[in-house]
């Protein structure tokens, strides 16, 4: 997808670019690993979930919960697009978040809180629980969302503040992952250009190489 021409969408999207988007996105598959740009376009994801047609998980690692109180409610924006997500899209029952810091955590909206279960940025370098937490509380046909400032700056450079998750953790968190429910598609920002753009794309290949590895079905959006 080229939107390169399209204006109104830099972290904040409104009405007039939303409605171009969700007529781009109607034409794609949601079967498809999707590289789509700077974390400040991680509410795409929001467009791509409503294409959903079955009840599913949304898992998303994520350095962010992307769960704050819309700052303009006309707006979807990178920082509440899971709640929005949450709000609008019926078919999203339960969502993963990976990797997140703990204050984000401790702001999500109590109502929220019966369907979104958070295993946080601390956690994840302290204990070995993932896989008995994932199964508690992945029970759908999971969609994958990613945002690389979930990661380590030895391994990637965002244009947000980062975690400290590893390949090796994301490969473990996701294998597990993979082995107990269809992936229905996957989408991943945290580009930056101003960075050094060979680490980064070395990190993307070695990121789609691994996806499509595990999980045969999907292939990479042209």
């Amino acid at each position: 997808m080229d939107l390169t021409g399209l204006t109104g969408t830099n972290a904040y999207c409104d009405k007039a670019a939303a409605a171009e988007l969700r007529k781009v996105v109607r034409e794609e598959s949601i079967g498809l690993v999707r590289f789509i740009g700077s974390g400040n376009y991680h509410y795409l994801s929001c467009f791509f979930l409503e294409q959903v047609k079955e009840p599913c998980s949304l898992v998303i690692c994520d350095h962010h919960t992307d769960m704050l109180p819309a700052r303009f409610p006309e707006l979807l924006s990178c920082g509440c697009w899971v709640k929005r997500a949450l709000d609008e899209c019926p078919n999203i029952r339960e969502v993963l978040i990976v990797g997140a810091r703990e204050d984000l955590i401790c702001a999500i909206e109590k109502k929220y809180r019966s369907r979104v279960f958070c295993y946080s940025d601390k956690r994840i370098g302290g204990s070995d629980d993932w896989m008995p937490f994932a199964l508690s509380h992945v029970h759908y046909p999971a969609y994958l969302s990613l945002d690389k400032d979930v990661f380590t700056t030895a391994a990637v450079d965002t244009n947000w503040d980062q975690g400290s998750l590893t390949l090796e953790q994301f490969q473990k968190i996701t294998s597990c992952l993979f082995n107990r429910q269809t992936v229905l598609g996957v989408d991943i920002c945290g580009e930056n250009p101003r960075a050094d753009q060979k680490k980064n794309n070395d990190f993307n290949r070695i990121l789609l190489r691994y996806l499509e590895d595990e999980n045969k079905p999907l292939s990479m959006a042209v």
